[in-house]
């Protein structure tokens, strides 16, 4: 009985702390597939349009890409310079001290140099840069390749953004850009109820070892 009982009251405990922690991330769109017009083989689009949905454009412009190459994952993915080096950033709703690893597929035009393609990724103070050889293929079935960029936030709204590190118009490409959450912070709500829970076991315990009298 001691045994089950001790261990129903930790499970009821951890059950709360988990009900109060950090919610994860979410993006929206990430494989670029919601988005207006249809780009055919593709559609270049200014900075400020929001043709490609959940996403603002930024810099030069980008490349919106349909049957021009392969996609990742779906029809439809990212040039990330239209005549030169552009953007894209979504804002995520996040929660102080949890930690994200963002993953993405990172490919890039191999019509014109130069041959080495990057991308910068950043979030909040947190940036780094990726980098592709993309003369080692050419389109439409161009090679791509999974990368992951780790933050933790400092904000309750953390803009995540991708930047060509190529200001031409052959820039790097990028799919399928998907969140998770690392390390959760549990709210202050949490820690109370976790402490109570705590508290109530050792409570529990100390009678379970008092002596009966006689």
């Amino acid at each position: 009985m001691g045994f089950t009982f001790r261990r129903s009251m930790l499970a009821a405990v951890a059950a709360v702390a988990l009900a109060g922690s950090a919610q994860a991330a979410t993006i929206l769109n990430g494989s670029f597939e919601a988005g207006v017009p249809d780009p055919g083989a593709f559609a270049t689009l200014p900075a400020g349009s929001g043709n490609v949905d959940n996403w603002t454009i930024g810099g030069g412009g980008i490349d919106y890409i349909g049957t021009y190459w392969i996609a990742q994952d779906g029809t439809r993915s990212l040039d990330l310079s239209a005549l030169g080096a552009g953007s894209i950033s979504q804002d995520l709703a996040t929660d102080i001290g949890s930690s994200y690893a963002v993953t993405f597929f990172m490919s890039g035009n191999p019509d014109g140099a130069p041959g080495l393609k990057t991308l910068v990724a950043s979030a909040g103070a947190a940036s780094e840069e990726f980098t592709i050889d993309a003369s080692t293929f050419s389109s439409p079935d161009i090679v791509w390749t999974p990368f992951t960029f780790n933050f933790t936030a400092t904000s309750a709204t953390t803009t995540l953004t991708f930047t060509s590190g190529v200001d031409t118009a052959y820039g790097a490409a990028i799919d399928n850009v998907a969140i998770t959450t690392l390390t959760a912070v549990p709210e202050p709500a949490s820690w109370a109820m976790l402490i109570a829970g705590l508290g109530l076991v050792g409570y529990a315990q100390r009678r379970r070892g008092r002596p009966v009298a006689a």
